[in-house]
């Protein structure tokens, strides 16, 4: 996943909880958030790399 972005928000494709980015991310950086054992993913529609969306959040 490429760094992510102030307001962007990640999301559990499992039981749909969202977190919202308070501060951008740098290329050093590699986000790798667990919810319900798997990793969260950024919100359906965002931008980002294409390849790494939540389908399953609210």
């Amino acid at each position: 996943m490429e760094p992510a972005r102030i307001d962007q928000t990640l999301c559990c494709d499992k039981c749909g909880v969202e977190l919202k980015v308070v501060k951008d991310c740098d290329s050093t950086c590699l986000c790798n958030i667990i919810c319900c054992e798997q990793p969260m993913k950024l919100k359906e529609g965002q931008e980002g790399d294409g390849t790494e969306t939540a389908a399953n959040c609210c």
